[in-house]
């Protein structure tokens, strides 16, 4: 290879290796981007395929750094070449000049006839001194000319040395070269098959998170049907308890109503024989009184009085309702008789024109509407001046169906003393 050829040659060989570099770099950079894009698809897959991405990445960075150095020395060897085709150059010149300078020496001397010999010189010279003169001067331009010989084969021997170190630097570097593009090759061969299965991966993780979702508002739906089913049982069961209880309350309202009948009977039968008792109590009294009556007489009203209340007529009459709360005083539970107003009591107040101390304690029999019950006289008052009959008290009017006082108002009502 000549001198003039280095500079041609040094171009291609800066080009194959400047070539890869850039779009390397670039599909590095894909590479790393899309493995980040990917790496949810990667984060469920195999070691071995995230083991695989991880070295082709690096074995990538390292190609990149490899052609970086590779760059660097392929500067160098530029630097080394320039300095050696300079040097080339330099041997060159001085071996054109010396071949210049030799082919004029051979050229005088062959005008001149060549180099004189021995005898020639012998006897063109003058004397012994001359003689040794011209052969000194004879043997250094001999000298000098072997030198120029010497020197030009030299020049030559260190041209063809350094363009051969040149070139054997070149094909190793170009077979550096070779090498590197192979591995760039193979690796993207790798990266472009890893690409390939991220993208694979990917697919299969967006169908099987396609897939999970799916399932996940199926179980929502059967979650949503079980919690129905589950409401509409609660809502049978409660319906249930809600007809039990019903039933319970019914049975419990007529249990209170047969203790209630019982209670009536045995008050009824209770009642009978304390009427039994009272008659047996007033015919006493009513002989002790017309005992008393032969002794004195009785005043008319006493008589009227008497005639009135007399045991076992019935008397009809007006009778109103009072309450703790309409006492006299408000709100007290004070009788004449001493007996407390009790509200769960049967009890009743006759009128002050009867002279009711002598009843106090007293049992009468009360029907309102064909409804009867038995109370306990154990008050008193004026009644409207005697123009009412009877004052009862709640006891008494709610066994006749009404709650309040006020509901009872003013009623008319019979009576009889038992």
């Amino acid at each position: 290879m000549s001198i003039y050829g280095l500079s041609s040659y040094k171009k291609r060989v800066r080009r194959q290796v400047m070539r890869p570099a850039a779009p390397l770099a670039a599909l590095l950079t894909a590479f790393i981007t899309t493995m980040l894009v990917l790496a949810p698809a990667f984060a469920e897959q195999s070691d071995e395929v995230r083991a695989q991405a991880a070295s082709e990445s690096q074995k990538l960075e390292e190609l990149v750094q490899q052609m970086e150095q590779q760059r660097a020395e392929v500067d160098d060897l530029d630097r080394q070449i320039d300095q050696m085709a300079g040097q080339s150059i330099e041997l060159q010149d001085e071996l054109i000049q010396s071949r210049q300078t030799l082919s004029q020496i051979v050229s005088q001397s062959y005008k001149s006839g060549g180099m004189p010999t021995l005898p020639e010189l012998l006897l063109s010279s003058r004397n012994l001194e001359d003689f040794v003169a011209n052969l000194y001067y004879a043997q250094k331009v001999s000298e000098w000319q072997a030198d120029c010989i010497n020197q030009l084969r030299e020049s030559r021997r260190d041209l063809e040395d350094n363009m051969a170190q040149i070139e054997q630097s070149l094909n190793e570097r170009s077979e550096a070269i070779a090498e590197l593009d192979s591995s760039r090759q193979s690796i993207e061969q790798n990266i472009d098959a890893l690409l390939a299965r991220a993208q694979t991966l990917e697919e299969e993780e967006r169908l099987a998170e396609e897939a999970r979702l799916a399932e996940i508002a199926r179980q929502a739906q059967l979650e949503e049907q079980r919690r129905e089913e589950e409401r509409a049982k609660e809502e049978a069961a409660k319906q249930e308890a809600e007809r039990l209880e019903a039933e319970r309350q019914e049975a419990e309202r007529q249990e209170a109503e047969r203790l209630k009948a019982e209670q009536e009977e045995a008050a009824r039968q209770e009642a009978q024989a304390q009427k039994e008792a009272e008659r047996q109590r007033e015919e006493e009294e009513r002989q002790r009184q017309e005992a008393e009556a032969q002794s004195e007489e009785p005043s008319a009203s006493e008589s009227e009085s008497e005639d009135t209340s007399s045991a076992g007529s019935w008397v009809t009459c007006i009778a109103s309702a009072y309450t703790i709360a309409d006492n006299d005083p408000p709100g007290s539970t004070a009788t004449a008789s001493g007996i407390p107003l009790d509200e769960s009591v049967p009890t009743v107040a006759m009128p002050m024109s009867m002279n009711p101390a002598r009843f106090y304690g007293s049992k009468i029999q009360i029907e309102y509407e064909g409804m009867t019950i038995v109370a306990t006289i154990t008050d008193c008052g004026y009644l409207s001046g005697g123009a009412r009959g009877l004052d009862i008290t709640p006891a008494i009017f709610r066994a006749f169906g009404f709650s309040t006082a006020d509901d009872w108002g003013l009623r008319q009502v019979r009576y009889r003393f038992l």
